[in-house]
């Protein structure tokens, strides 16, 4: 016998055994055997062959298939019933084809339901229902049951047994009364589940250390990917740090092929008292500070940014009077010479929030600058027609900051003097009307 058995199935069917166990001299009933039901005399000749030849596979393979015939209500109704302390009982039979072997299988309702729980640990299957208030000796309610069985069975051997532990347990071979010859055919399709159950595991095993690989892929990518914008930021960080060393003596637009996020702190002028305070670019590195004044100034209106070296860079010259509030912006080169950038002017609208108008004065710096949006909302500045900073409040942030996004080819420095100019103008009103 063959061991290469693929698929392993239980079947159920009631109508090959009812067709052929019917006598019409009895009623439709056919006599009981004095045979053991192992004896294999149960059915025909001719049935048996029948099943037999469905239980066979092709290329002298052992079948895989094994098959489960129940009896109609005729064969419950002929099968043992015994008396035992005046209390009568059932014992049920069915045809079991497996492996080309073709045996019988009888039980009660009481010694199964005692093992149930011991065969399926790990399974919903539910037994079928005990019927209190039923004769289950009756020959209706004993179809009832042999249909219940059947279904029972179908579940028992197909969907609760893939690794072929169900029918290789030899309490369910004691309580169906299997013979040895049954006991081997089960085991041979066992072996057969057993061996399809391991290739799915190692298929399973396989799948998850691929899926397993494919994600420290991921990772190590995704990684790298960071680990490369990190590298990128510091670079960027650096340039900037040199931005007057570029060309000595002179000043030029600090410009970069990427659009780049900074935070603003809220009010950052009004915070001078609290210490050093810092613009922090991408990836939360400082890439300027906010002081004062420099040694260089020494007019109390003046604000400048400079490096994290505390080189100056670029100074805010305030000209606030009465109902009139404006900047003036002015590029910092290497040998402390200044170069007006533009000038920014809060504008008074009769119907309207004031808006700003931007004058540039070289163009170094970029053409004219437009502005659009409510501050500190979501405030867009525009060079040449085309977005080239976006200004809009961090939510939920403690201390109030905002975010400014600078477009490529746009001077970093220009756009950053201007957002904090807007910035002070704005404050510096709010606590006058307090």
């Amino acid at each position: 016998m063959s061991a290469n058995v693929t698929n392993a199935l239980f079947e159920i069917g009631s109508d090959a055994v009812q067709s052929h166990v019917q006598d019409p001299s009895t009623n439709g009933y056919t006599a009981p055997s004095s045979q053991s039901p192992n004896d294999g005399a149960y059915a025909s000749t001719s049935v048996g062959s029948a099943v037999h030849e469905a239980a066979v596979c092709t290329n002298g393979k052992v079948a895989s298939e094994v098959k489960v015939y129940s009896g109609s209500s005729h064969i419950q109704r002929e099968a043992k019933i015994s008396c035992g302390k005046h209390e009568f009982y059932m014992e049920y039979i069915f045809k079991v084809v497996a492996a080309g072997i073709e045996e019988t299988i009888q039980f009660r309702f009481s010694a199964l339901r005692a093992v149930h729980d011991t065969l399926i640990q790990r399974s919903d299957l539910a037994f079928p229902s005990q019927h209190v208030f039923r004769d289950m000796v009756k020959t209706k309610n004993a179809d009832l049951r042999s249909k219940e069985f059947e279904q029972y069975l179908q579940a028992l051997f197909n969907k609760c047994d893939v690794a072929g532990s169900v029918i290789t347990n030899p309490v369910l071979h004691e309580t169906l009364k299997c013979s040895k010859v049954l006991v081997q055919a089960l085991s041979a399709v066992a072996a057969v589940r057993q061996q399809a159950e391991a290739g799915r595991r190692e298929e399973a095993i396989r799948q998850q250390r691929q899926q397993q690989a494919e994600a420290d892929a991921r990772r190590r990518a995704e990684a790298a990917r960071l680990e490369a914008i990190r590298q990128q930021q510091v670079a960027d960080r650096k340039l900037a740090q040199n931005a007057n060393k570029i060309a000595s003596g002179q000043v030029t637009a600090l410009v970069f092929p990427r659009p780049l996020t900074f935070e603003l702190r809220s009010g950052m002028f009004l915070l001078r008292s609290t210490g050093r305070l810092t613009i922090k670019g991408p990836g939360g590195f400082d890439w300027f500070s906010m002081l004062r004044t420099s040694s260089i100034f020494s007019k109390r209106d003046t604000e400048v940014i400079a490096t994290c070296a505390n080189e100056p860079v670029l100074a805010l010259h305030r000209q606030f009077r009465w109902m009139h509030y404006e900047y003036r912006l002015e590029r910092v080169a290497s040998n402390m010479s200044r170069v007006p950038m533009c000038v920014v002017t809060r504008e008074l609208q009769l119907f309207a929030p004031a808006t700003y108008t931007i004058q540039t004065s070289d163009q170094t710096f970029g053409g004219a600058i437009t502005c659009e949006g409510q501050w500190f909302e979501d405030f867009v500045l525009r060079q040449g027609g085309k977005p080239a900073c976006r200004i809009r409040r961090r939510g939920w942030s403690v201390p109030k900051c905002y975010d400014v996004v600078i477009q490529p080819q746009c001077d970093v420095l220009l756009f950053l003097g201007i957002a904090c100019a807007i910035d002070h103008i704005h404050h510096e009103i709010e606590e006058r009307r307090r």
